[in-house]
């Protein structure tokens, strides 16, 4: 299936997509054959990754409305 990284990119988007779905963790940890423990760290994973997101979303975002504002 490729590299480690991208088994474990291929996993995260399942678990993201499971959870998205209403699935719970134990629920998807059953359909993708892993520990439960894997399924929560890469939840934990998903949702520091989404806040360093907004967070680059947001500076660059003032940092544009500052621009416009000179």
């Amino acid at each position: 299936m490729g590299s480690e990284t991208e088994r474990i990119q291929w996993r995260r988007n399942k678990v993201l997509e499971l959870s998205s779905q209403g699935r719970g963790q134990p629920q998807i940890a059953k359909i993708l054959q892993v520990a439960l423990g894997t399924v929560n760290r890469d939840l934990q994973f998903l949702r520091q990754e989404a806040k360093v997101n907004i967070h680059r979303y947001i500076d660059d975002d003032s940092k544009k409305v500052h621009k416009m504002t000179e």
